[in-house]
């Protein structure tokens, strides 16, 4: 069997501190970050300001909106920083160890508009569930390992610097602002930086197989391990 890459050599560290602290966010480091769920079902929560004109002003509410909510106008509602298509929806988030996707870039000078200062991230989750046990399935996790699922990028288990076995998401890429980011002391090493863009170009689209000759046969041996069929 190729050996990918030794689990030990995953990693980085990274010291804290210093008057750039809090400034940089580069591509492979990571970093705890409030990361959003998908908004799945339709519909959905959203919050609602009405108007009361007993005591001037608005009560909010909570209310139930799906895709059409979208098509109607509505008074803007300033206390929501709510434009007339806008609506608030209400996304569960959870704090969780992210990567930096993207380098932070200065907002461009566009008319006075703003673009935000954020990064793209994405998320790490780790096949630990409760009490220590693993929350998913032994051919769920060993697929993972074997690189078989396009949008799931395995990052195995490190003490120092801390890493817990897992996966990345790159189908839960989401854009976060750098105030929200905190760094975790720890980044990619610059050989798995390069698997891991790899891995983010495959997931885009682009033939592995042109990508890496190494991580191409390595995903077809472990595939052909595990009975699955190969050649993508």
């Amino acid at each position: 069997m190729i050996e990918l890459y030794p689990p030990e050599k995953y990693y980085s560290k990274v010291p804290l501190g210093g008057p750039l602290q809090g400034q940089l966010h580069p591509v492979g480091h990571f970093f705890w970050a409030p990361v959003l769920k998908t908004v799945e079902r339709n519909p959905t929560t959203e919050l609602r300001a009405r108007y009361n004109s007993a005591t001037k002003n608005y009560d909010i509410e909570t209310a139930r909106a799906g895709c059409k909510e979208f098509d109607e106008s509505r008074e803007p509602v300033k206390e929501l920083d709510l434009r007339a298509k806008e609506r608030a929806l209400i996304v569960p988030a959870k704090k969780r160890p992210v990567i930096v996707v993207s380098t932070h870039l200065q907002p461009p000078d566009a008319g006075g508009r703003k673009f935000g200062d954020a990064c793209l991230v994405a998320p790490l989750y780790s096949f630990e569930g409760d009490e220590h046990k693993a929350s998913y399935p032994e051919p769920f996790i060993e697929r993972v390992k074997g690189y078989v699922y396009e949008q799931f990028f395995y990052v195995p288990a490190c003490s120092d610097p801390y890493c817990k076995e897992g996966f990345v998401r790159f189908d839960r890429i989401q854009p976060i602002n750098k105030n929200w980011l905190e760094h975790r002391g720890s980044a990619l090493s610059d050989d798995m930086l390069e698997y891991f863009q790899i891995w983010l170009w495959h997931f885009l689209g682009a033939e592995l197989v042109y990508l890496s000759e190494k991580l191409f046969l390595y995903r077809e041996a472990k595939m052909k391990a595990l009975g699955l069929t190969t050649g993508k």
